[in-house]
This record gives C-alpha cells, structure tokens and sequence, in this order.
C-alpha cells in the first residue's frame, strides 16, 4: 500500500513538472499564431498597394512584426504577442487608412459631377 502510494505521487510529481512545459509550448503557439495573423495582414496590405500615410502606418506594422519575430527567437512569448498585437493593430489601422483615402477620392470624384 505504500509503495503504491508513493508511486502515485511520484506520477502526480512528474505531471506537475511536465505542466510547465506544456503551458509554454502552448503560449509559443499562440504568439506565432497571433505572427501569422499580422504577417498576413501586412502582405495583404502590401498588395493592395497602400499609399501616403497608410504607408506609414504599415512601415510601423512591419516594424513591430520584425520585434515580434525577433521575440519568437529569443523565447519571449509575451513580448511576442505584445509586439504581434501591435502589428495586427497597426496593419487594420493601415487599411482602414487606406479605404477612407479611397472613399474620399470616390466622394470627391462624384461631388464634382
């Protein structure tokens, strides 16, 4: 009976001490998610073709995405997904930047009829 107890709870030792890990690998996976998602919304940008202070605005979203990258690599998941939610922001702000330029164009192209 003693034996068996002391094996239960070496088995619940090792699952404790593996649950680190698995909540590490997880948090990694999540930031390169949250990458991708920004680094498809910056090449989505990117072919559309953003100009004027849109490009800006999308220069900034690259930047922040290169940080991102970089924090993957040195294994800092919450700076990575800080920097990756900066990024995917910056990217949406980028081509709500660029629509309104377009709309506004369209605008004054029929005010002008």
């Amino acid at each position: 009976m003693r034996t068996r107890s002391t094996a239960m709870l070496a088995a619940f030792a090792l699952a404790g001490a593996a649950l680190p890990g698995v909540a590490l690998a997880q948090s990694e996976r999540t930031a390169r998610a949250v990458v991708a998602e920004a680094r498809g919304m910056i090449e989505a940008n990117d072919r559309a073709g953003v100009a004027g202070e849109a490009a800006d605005v999308q220069t900034r979203a690259r930047a922040a995405l290169e940080r991102a990258e970089a924090a993957i690599r040195d294994d800092n998941e919450d700076r990575a997904l800080h920097a990756a939610g900066e990024a995917e922001a910056l990217a949406g702000l980028a081509q709500a930047t660029a629509e309104l330029r377009a709309l506004t164009a369209e605008l004054e192209t029929l005010s002008a009829q």
